[in-house]
């Protein structure tokens, strides 16, 4: 059952809900060049251990 006046508000909703999703995503975005950025520092940091890591998921891939 519908009803008349829900229509209307369910566009605003929708934009709202839209709108938030593009937020989160943004945040997400800089979290996962924040995480990138400091992947490179511990690679120049650590450089034995992560060769090691990589090693590893390249013979189980």
């Amino acid at each position: 059952k519908e009803h008349f006046g829900t229509g209307g508000r369910r566009m605003e909703d929708q934009e709202s809900i839209v709108l938030l999703i593009k937020m989160i995503v943004e945040v997400i975005d800089k979290l996962v060049k924040d995480v990138k950025m400091l992947q490179a520092e511990q690679r120049r940091l650590k450089p034995l251990k992560l060769g090691k890591r990589n090693w590893i998921t390249k013979n189980v891939k």
